[in-house]
């Protein structure tokens, strides 16, 4: 069970004598939740409170300034204050540690720091995967993909968890060619058959346009899970063959606000806004909770529909 942050919190202090094992809960519980939560603020508690950080306190702390928006995910201020008191309370030879720093700095847009942290970590393919992730992370899809050409390069053995991080770059960054060349490595590596990764070869394929190879391999798929199922019907939607993005979202044994958003954004990208505004009822009609990624597409096409008909 998840805890929210500030149930988290109450059952913190009401703990009354607090050891380093018992505070690091309250910033993991923030991580998850971060819009209800500090993570910061909550470490700050707990050195005023006198509680010394140990090595668990540390990973989930970074894992929340790399999630974070705003200011600090833009810069690198947040990622090298808390490296600070890594290195103070002599923690930063620890291996989880060391790949949450490259994690933080990485989405914060610091390669330099972020390659520096990796160094630290002594290149562990867990440190590699943080570096290409946290790249991902920050939408800075070239410094993901060369990120893994350079971990190649370097010897580390990829892990389905690099895998599904550099398809995921190559994707986004459009870039079909390494995406190939990934796509044949993991052939090669026997890391198949894994969901997550398969999945990502579908989202990469569907996302460079190459809709046979996405779904020669869905098809091929033994376990078909909701995030392969949309890719295809996100890949349809974006080239305009919202028929046929349509007709496979009908058939989806189940749904979510991502597959939801990619019909409606489907719809709304050839001017179809009555069916824009048609699915998103349909979406709230089916209690799938709407969020920041599904509003302009449906407040767009009531815009434009309403323009329209007070031309008409």
């Amino acid at each position: 069970m998840l805890l929210r942050p500030r149930r988290a919190r109450g059952l913190l202090d009401g703990i009354p004598r607090r050891g380093p094992a018992a505070v690091p809960g309250l910033p993991a519980a923030c991580d998850r939740a971060p819009a209800d939560g500090n993570a910061l603020a909550a470490y700050a508690g707990m050195l005023a409170r006198g509680v010394r950080p140990d090595a668990y306190t540390f990973p989930p702390l970074l894992k929340a300034v790399a999630r974070r928006g705003g200011p600090a995910a833009a810069s690198s201020s947040a990622p090298a204050a808390v490296h600070a008191h890594v290195v103070k309370f002599g923690l930063g030879c620890g291996a989880h540690a060391a790949s949450a720093l490259v994690a933080a700095y990485a989405a914060g847009g610091d390669g330099a720091a972020a390659r520096a942290a990796l160094l630290d970590g002594r290149g562990t393919p867990a440190a590699w995967n943080a570096l290409i992730s946290g790249h991902c992370r920050g939408k800075r899809f070239g410094e993901s993909r060369r990120a893994f050409v350079d971990m190649v390069r370097a010897g580390a053995a990829p892990t389905p968890v690099t895998y599904v991080s550099v398809l995921s770059a190559c994707g986004k960054g459009r870039d079909l060619l390494l995406g190939v060349q990934v796509h044949k490595r993991v052939v090669e590596s026997g890391v198949l058959p894994d969901l997550k990764v398969e999945s990502a070869l579908v989202g990469m394929y569907a996302e460079c346009a190459d809709m046979d190879s996405a779904w020669r391999l869905f098809e091929d798929m033994e376990v078909k899970n909701v995030v392969s199922w949309t890719s295809l019907v996100s890949g349809l939607a974006r080239l305009g063959l919202v028929d046929r993005a349509r007709e496979l979202f009908d058939g989806m044994p189940e749904r979510d606000a991502v597959s939801w958003t990619a019909m409606i954004d489907g719809y709304v990208q050839v001017a179809q806004f009555r069916e824009a505004l048609g699915m998103f009822r349909e979406m709230q009609y089916s209690n799938v909770r709407a969020d920041e990624f599904t509003m302009p597409a449906p407040t767009l096409a009531w815009l434009t529909k309403d323009k329209s008909s007070s031309t008409a």
